[in-house]
């Protein structure tokens, strides 16, 4: 790999009858050790892995199945080569698991691109929902009948990542978001997923445990999913009209689909209109893992919730719950509030139903009359002061 002439030194071969460089020597001492750890350690038997910015570059529920990076440019290239290296390991008997929080359909509509190397039915097991993460792993290894010390999580979220490593012991690898080259580095360090015999049954495993995975298990005690999210030093600041983050906010009106409870699209000067003479909410999120920036946005006109919607980035906090806090305390009125059903927004579908005193269905959409009582705050995320 490093070429013959950085590993041959022909004069200390005469001198000491050892011809090697010192790169050669640390070369060959550090294969030396992977074999020893490939003797030591058991085989990792699955890989875990989130979907957006780690199979490909970009978010698919707001870039679209089209628009996300896993071509021949850059960095698309980049996440080809990721997906070809772990095709050569899936191909070699480790299994591989998808664990994301998305659209099911989004996710297995971007495998029908013909650029990425990995197909839909390389993946063992996916789990593509809106659950705790924790949850999702702790079903793929009780799925596939192993232990955690099995598995390896890669993810590209900081959050995630902690989330997980909060409830469940397993090895895990956070994946560079800004820069994916660093990416491909992985796979030298990866030892624990290596073999030095590859047998007839390794490379049947995959399709062995497709055929045995079980029926979705019940939803798991969320307790310490709660202790973790009260732990993590969550603050919210909320902005009210202000014109500086117009340009973010429609933005966001215009990109978000998943968590969007009307889906309206308006232009910038539309927003600045709303903010002119009706409401526009901004809402910034921050906790101990740094800055989200703006991730919400809702929009009031006349005591009527015209557009609710949360970033991807931002969901699986209680981030609306506390939203709607906030909104329902400053109008002082009951508020009126809809939904409007789309391909992309039925995990939203019945967001409002339990915070309503009446409740009509018109076609893809429904009309609520909020009841002030019946919205709590969320303790846990405060507020900024």
């Amino acid at each position: 790999m490093h070429g013959y002439q950085n590993f041959i030194n022909l004069k200390n071969g005469f001198l000491f009858q050892a011809p090697w460089t010192k790169l050669a020597y640390s070369t060959i001492a550090t294969s030396i050790d992977e074999i020893i750890q490939l003797f030591k350690f058991n085989r990792k038997k699955v890989l875990i892995l989130d979907a957006d910015n780690t199979l490909w570059g970009g978010i698919v529920g707001e870039d679209g199945v089209d628009n996300i990076d896993i071509d021949e440019n850059y960095p698309g290239k980049i996440f080809r080569y990721f997906q070809q290296q772990l095709k050569f390991l899936q191909n070699n008997g480790l299994l591989l698991a998808i664990v994301s929080k998305n659209n099911f359909d989004d996710v297995r509509d971007v495998f029908k691109n013909k650029n990425m190397p990995l197909k839909w039915d390389d993946f063992s097991i996916k789990k593509i929902n809106w659950n705790p993460k924790s949850c999702n792993i702790q079903e793929v290894v009780d799925e596939l009948n192993i232990g955690l010390d099995s598995a390896i999580f890669l993810d590209d979220s900081s959050f995630e990542i902690s989330e997980v490593e909060s409830v469940l012991d397993i090895d895990t690898i956070q994946i560079s978001t800004n820069n994916p080259v660093d990416n491909l580095k992985i796979f030298d360090h990866l030892v624990s997923v290596k073999t030095l015999n590859i047998t007839k049954e390794d490379k049947e495993k995959a399709r062995q445990y497709q055929a045995q995975e079980k029926r979705k298990k019940d939803k798991k005690n969320f307790q310490s999913i709660g202790d973790y999210l009260s732990g993590i030093g969550m603050v919210v600041n909320m902005s009210i009209n202000d014109k500086n983050k117009a340009r973010r906010i429609t933005q966001l009106v215009n990109k978000t689909n998943q968590f969007n409870l009307t889906t309206r699209r308006y232009s910038e000067s539309e927003i600045i209109g709303f903010m002119e003479s009706h409401n526009v909410f901004g809402f910034e999120l921050v906790d101990k893992f740094g800055d989200f920036g703006l991730v919400a946005v809702v929009i009031i006109a006349n005591n009527d919730i015209d557009s609710f919607l949360v970033s991807c980035r931002a969901l699986g906090r209680g981030l609306e719950y506390k939203i709607l806090f906030l909104i329902d305390k400053y109008m002082k009125s009951d508020l009126k509030a809809s939904y409007t059903k789309t391909k992309k927004n039925f995990q939203v579908s019945n967001f409002y139903d339990k915070f309503s005193s009446s409740i009509d269905y018109d076609g893809d959409k429904t009309y609520y009359h909020l009841n002030k009582d019946s919205i709590k705050n969320v303790d846990y995320i405060k507020e900024r002061e």
